[in-house]
């Protein structure tokens, strides 16, 4: 906006015209700081005075700026709204105009007082530079490039050079490509190596280099075409930093980098796009290997990238190209092996590219190149005798085998099947994990192994194994799981066979196991690999450990001298503990695997190192788990030793565990017995039943040892017990055989045809005569003589041995059914089963501390009811008296 108020300061003697500018000043740091924003007026001295260039704010009306016009100052007008000097000697000045007049008005009078009358070079047309833009000198931001001639060579290469922002090098950028600089630099440089002017050359290469750095995609996609490359590439041959050196690009370029294909391709847009990539490639990693930038890398993969994907989809769609390629491993009568290595690497190299597409698009490019041949490509690579080869197929298996688990395994599968365990790829691929020297690729081999073999699910370390836990996967991923099990598992181990064994205790030497770096590697691997086999495979994986001798040989990598190595080994015990399963807890006893593992803890003397942790680790997991068998195999086999270990307390806290474990198993025993016998009754082991009260169930408890304890005839009555039944008693008694509880009638029907707990009316009858009335200990009546001759001797089976003997003596001869009950009898006159064998006592006092608890029982037992009631028999009940009546008939 222009003031045409013609407004004037104190002490201006002619007024003049006010244009809105901003100034800026050019700090230490090559950047212009913005003074603020004003009015800049331009004021005539008098004679003896300079004019002046005068700023005032428009904000507070303070100056910002006061200079005199003087002939020593250089003035610039760049472009069309900047006018650049230096005041001082060191302090450089801008003023930004907001508009065209106003820099063209103030510009016009600077011109006229000047001696000098210096004329700027036109400006170039820019974007508009707004009032916030800071202005740029001339000579950081050129207007053009001059048109390249040998004599400005070294003015170009200082305008190149001086580019340091974004803005110099993307305005330069701008300017190159659509006034195809770099093809009029081409005659220059093939004049000066005509004439073998090596300064000349070493100026087109700083500014070769130069254009290169400007990290435009424009500049370096032109000079990576055919007609023009070979020249750029010329030119940057001569380094003048080696000058007595020349680096000779073309030449090699020209002896390798043309593309050979194993079969022709037509196509020129993929022949095209080939050479792009391999000069893009060259240019990245030889030309500048030591000084490309970030944004140059960008813009090389950006490119490439682009390419790629053009290549990639041309051969997809070239069906007669893929079939040429993929007959070469058909035909195997014609085809030789130097034939089939260079099309593995144009399929390997056709696969790599593809990784620039989407996973979606990748996956169906690799099930459409799988029923051509691919993977017979792919067998063939990984067992090459080129190490290259051999890494290019590994990279590509494990891009598929990343992307697309399901689909290889079934194609494993498959291979199985038709070629045989022995010549699948999945043996190629064991064979070379054991045999790969190269760490990187045998690492590989492992991480596509285990990619196979996971399935997913399966239990969480230290959760136990159960059939819930169990993965539920699809029958081709389970059959390819029983394939590897059934034909790899001891190729697999087979490294493991070669270590002896050694002994291992915790005392004394130990021999020293010595691995080469490929065999300790090797060892951590297979390891690491049945780690996770424990954990997700659960019965295959014990029927592995099972058949082979797993874990006697990883226990001889605790005699290795290399540390990660134990450790590894300790991570596979700790991974056979964490599942919490029976058949490993017993095969780790069994192998005596503790031993060894506490002489590791030993051997690391207390040190904070991984192996020590790993050690203590293990036995906390088993305490706070609470593994019974492991806790106490521990403890009982080596506590004495554990419990030395005094600078942590896990071996006192396992001790304390085991402690309380036997505490709980005998409370638990002292339960269990306590719970038998309750439910046998308050007799020593009769029947628990609740239709059957106390007394009823003790007749029949007693009745079947009182017919085992009978002898078949009165001859046969040991003489001891002869002696105790002709024993007196307080009573007119003859006999100390109590009356049973129950009478039956000769006649009585069989009780196998009268339903339980009832009766016919008959019996209703009689029983409530005969048996309604259940007499207490103390009111039993002791048969008679007379009672013991009308009764002819019952014989009755005899009771198993586990059966408890009943708390009374036994009677030569069996009490009469028809007897009647008497109440006048004392239970304190009754010989017990106690006196009785007070005679023949063995002297165990647990047997006597049973009968008193007994005899005590009996006499603080509360008479029962005596009225008259049915009594409830059950089916047991009723076959015990089915076979008393069947034997007394």
């Amino acid at each position: 906006m222009t003031d045409e108020t013609g407004s004037t300061h104190a002490g201006d003697t002619t007024p003049d015209r006010s244009f809105r500018v901003k100034l800026y000043k050019l700090d230490s740091e090559g950047t212009w700081e913005d003074q603020g924003t004003g009015y800049c007026i331009y004021k005539t001295g008098d004679e003896d005075e300079p004019d002046e260039i005068f700023v005032r704010s428009e904000r507070d009306e303070t100056t910002l700026l006061k200079s005199k016009i003087l002939d020593l100052k250089e003035y610039h007008r760049q472009q069309e709204t900047l006018i650049v000097w230096t005041e001082g000697a060191h302090v450089d000045l801008a003023l930004s105009f907001q508009e065209a007049d106003g820099c063209e008005h103030i510009w016009q009078r600077i011109q006229e007082k000047h001696e000098n009358g210096q004329q700027l070079p036109p400006a170039i047309s820019a974007d508009s530079d707004t009032e916030d833009t800071p202005p740029i000198r001339e000579s950081h931001e050129p207007d053009v490039l001059p048109p390249p001639e040998l004599s400005n060579l070294s003015q170009i290469a200082d305008i190149l050079s001086n580019a340091k922002t974004i803005q110099e090098k993307d305005r330069l950028a701008s300017f190159i490509v659509p006034e195809s600089y770099v093809d009029k630099l081409i005659p220059l440089f093939k004049t000066c190596e005509d004439l073998e002017s090596i300064d000349d050359l070493h100026k087109l290469y700083t500014i070769m280099k130069a254009i290169i750095m400007l990290n435009d995609n424009t500049i370096v996609e032109h000079i990576i075409h055919d007609d023009i490359y070979m020249d750029v590439m010329g030119m940057l041959e001569y380094n003048p930093d080696t000058p007595n050196t020349r680096t000779k690009h073309r030449a090699f370029l020209e002896k390798c980098a043309e593309i050979k294909p194993v079969v022709p391709i037509k196509d020129e847009v993929i022949i095209s796009k080939l050479h792009q990539n391999l000069r893009l490639k060259y240019i990245k990693e030889c030309v500048f290997a030591n000084e490309v930038d970030d944004s140059l890398n960008s813009i090389v993969h950006s490119l490439t990238f682009f390419n790629h994907i053009d290549i990639v989809s041309s051969i997809q769609h070239d069906s007669e190209l893929l079939s040429s390629v993929f007959d070469i491993f058909r035909d195997e009568e014609n085809s030789t092996t130097e034939r089939k290595t260079e099309g593995a690497k144009f399929i390997l190299q056709f696969c790599s590219m593809a990784k620039c597409l989407q996973a979606a698009h990748r996956a169906g490019l690799y099930r459409e190149l799988a029923p051509q041949g691919l993977f017979n490509v792919l067998a063939f690579a990984l067992g090459a005798e080129e190490a290259h080869l051999r890494g290019s197929g590994v990279n590509v298996l494990m891009g598929m085998v990343e992307l697309d688990v399901s689909f290889i395994r079934t194609q494993l599968t498959a291979r199985i099947k038709k070629d045989g365990a022995e010549k699948s790829l999945m043996a190629i691929i064991l064979d070379q994990f054991t045999k790969q020297h190269d760490p990187l690729l045998k690492t590989q081999y492992v991480e596509i192994v285990r990619l196979l073999l996971d399935l997913g699910g399966g239990p969480v370390l230290g959760n136990p194994m159960t059939t819930d836990t169990i993965r539920k996967t699809d029958p081709e991923a389970e059959e390819f799981l029983t394939l590897f099990y059934d034909n790899y598992g001891d190729d697999f181990l087979r490294p493991l066979a070669a270590l002896d064994k050694k002994p291992m205790k915790l005392d004394g030497p130990i021999e020293i196991l010595t691995l080469s770096q490929e065999q300790a590697d090797l060892c951590v691997h297979i390891c690491d690999l049945l780690c996770f086999a424990i954990r997700q495979h659960s019965f295959r994986s014990k029927y592995l450990v099972h058949s082979t001798d797993c874990l006697s040989k990883i226990l001889q990598l605790y005699r290795c001298n290399r540390g990660y190595v134990k450790l590894a080994a300790l991570r596979f015990f700790r991974a056979c503990v964490g599942v919490m399963d029976g058949f490993y807890n017993q095969n780790l006893i069994k192998q005596n695997v503790f031993e060894p593992t506490i002489r590791v803890l030993l051997d690391t003397d207390g040190r904070n190192n991984l192996l020590n942790s790993a050690c203590i680790e293990i036995l906390e997991f088993i305490r706070k788990e609470n593994i019974k068998p492991l806790v106490s195999h521990l403890v009982t086999q080596y506590g004495k030793v554990l419990d030395t270990v005094n600078y942590t307390g896990v071996c006192k806290a396992l001790r304390l565990r085991y402690d309380q474990n036997i505490e709980m198993q005998e409370t638990k025993t002292e339960s269990d017995n306590a719970s038998v016998n309750s439910q046998r009754g308050p007799g020593l082991g009769g029947w628990s039943s609740s239709t059957v009260d106390d007394d009823e169930e003790e007749y029949f408890n007693n009745s079947g040892d009182e017919e085992e304890e009978t002898p078949s005839s009165p001859g046969a009555t040991k003489p001891e017990e002869q002696q105790q039944q002709q024993q007196p008693t307080s009573t007119s008694s003859t006999s100390s055989t109590p009356k049973p509880l129950v009478d039956y009638d000769d006649d009585e029907e069989d009780e196998d045809d009268v339903p339980d707990n009832s009766t016919t009316q008959a019996e209703d009858k009689a029983s409530n005569q005969d048996e309604s009335t259940v007499p207490d200990e103390s009111s039993k009546k002791v048969p008679t003589e007379e009672d013991a001759t009308n009764e002819p001797p019952k014989e009755n089976a005899v009771p198993s041995s586990d059966t408890p003997i009943p708390d009374r003596t036994p009677s030569p001869t069996p009490p009469s059914p028809s007897a009647s009950l008497s109440s006048d009898t004392n239970d304190d006159n009754l010989p017990t089963l106690r006196r009785r064998r007070k005679h023949d006592d063995d002297g165990d006092e647990d047997d006597d501390v049973l009968a008193a608890k007994a005899s005590k029982a009996r006499k603080t037992r509360s008479p029962i009811n005596k009225q008259q009631r049915k009594i409830i028999i059950n089916p047991q009940t009723r076959k015990l008296r089915s076979n008393t009546t069947n034997q007394s008939e």
